[in-house]
């Protein structure tokens, strides 16, 4: 198993707040020479403070042990990450499509464990950056901060 490249991509710039926060959030990812692809799809617009709350949870639990696999769904649409242990240093990483009749893998690779969670740290910590920049708290950021 070759190792791909991975990366949660975040533009808080362009997080909108209307009691949520809503922006752009994909996780790229590519076979070592291959051009990066983006899940759900290039330009996908969620609720990123809080998903990244729920992401860092899961991979925190997964890291330590104490969950044999890490459930990072997104909010909108019906996609998740779906992340297991392939070796010591190692995660499979499943993008999932969750559909009436069964889920339907749209990649599966492997990456380097420490940096699938930084990438979701570094993403988390842009986020909260960017919302306390601009003054905006509200519980999810608050549980957010707590996260990290």
């Amino acid at each position: 198993m070759v190792p791909e490249y991975v990366e949660v991509v975040v533009a808080p710039r362009s997080f909108n707040y209307a009691g949520t926060i809503t922006g752009p959030i994909v996780v790229r990812h590519a076979a070592r020479g291959d051009t990066p692809q983006d899940f759900p799809e290039p330009g996908w617009v969620d609720f990123p403070v809080v998903i990244l709350g729920w992401w860092l949870a899961e991979v925190s639990a997964l890291a330590t042990g104490s969950t044999a696999e890490a459930t990072c769904c997104f909010m909108d649409g019906p996609f998740e990450l779906r992340i297991t242990p392939a070796q010591r240093t190692l995660w499979r990483v499943q993008c999932v499509g969750r559909y009436l009749h069964g889920h339907a893998p749209i990649a599966d690779f492997v990456a380097p464990a420490e940096k699938v969670r930084e990438t979701v740290r570094a993403a988390a910590t842009a986020a909260l950056a960017e919302c306390e920049r601009r003054g905006w708290t509200n519980a999810d950021v608050d549980t957010l901060r707590r996260s990290l």
